[in-house]
């Protein structure tokens, strides 16, 4: 079984304080397309942790079974992330641009 899915990490501009993973759309490489994207959202990969250590792809049938709703997914990318946490309240800090923030923080309110 083959999947036309790549995948690679790296900083992006203005932002590198961590690197992120992209997808990559190998299914028309032989037409020279290649596509890029960020179909998981903008994600952490772990620190310490190389790319193949993070990702690992799976048929969908080795975890769903057939109570699924509709059709089931082909193929299931497990993913690490890396999140952060303030130890005494549990609230998730996002880390974005080099900066930290509360997660409730959206718009620049709590």
């Amino acid at each position: 079984m083959s999947i036309p899915i790549g995948f690679v990490s790296g900083c992006i501009w203005g932002d590198d304080s961590s690197w992120k993973i992209q997808v990559l759309d190998l299914s028309a490489i032989e037409k020279g397309v290649l596509k890029r994207d960020e179909r998981f959202g903008y994600i952490h990969a772990p620190d310490k942790l190389n790319l193949q250590d993070v990702i690992q792809v799976l048929p969908g049938t080795s975890m769903i079974d057939s109570d699924w709703p509709g059709t089931p997914p082909r193929w299931i990318a497990q993913v690490a992330v890396q999140k952060w946490f303030d130890l005494e309240t549990g609230e998730e800090i996002l880390w974005e641009h080099g900066e930290a923030k509360p997660a409730g923080d959206v718009h620049g309110k709590v």
